[in-house]
């Protein structure tokens, strides 16, 4: 069964480097704005033979929604990879919660964070 976890929960885990953090949106989406310091590994395009099956830190994915992060952590849990979780309700209910994200304002190219 896969886990799910809140924003809140990831965000404490992420603090402390408990996790590994991975967005599986498009590229574009996470150019625009995105979690500080996850890596982006979007659901089209992803190889599952590149996550180690032996890592030392939970696997977080997460999305726009938390649809497309789920389904990649049940791929995932399928494949016989330990300790996979993803965010319940994704980025949006992350922002909801107040909490950061790094975005790019589309009309100056500057970061704001």
């Amino acid at each position: 069964m896969l886990e799910e976890l809140s924003p809140q929960e990831i965000h404490d885990m992420y603090q402390n480097n408990e996790i590994i953090l991975i967005d599986v949106r498009t590229p574009v989406e996470f150019a625009f704005e995105r979690i500080n310091g996850a890596l982006n590994a979007p659901m089209a395009t992803l190889k599952i033979d590149v996550f180690p099956k032996d890592q030392t830190k939970q696997l977080v994915f997460h999305c726009g929604s938390g649809v497309r992060s789920a389904k990649v952590g049940h791929l995932l849990l399928e494949n016989d990879f330990p300790g996979v979780t993803h965010m319940k309700g994704g980025l949006a209910l992350w922002k909801s919660n107040g909490l950061p994200t790094v975005a790019v304002n589309p009309i100056t190219g500057n970061l704001n964070v």
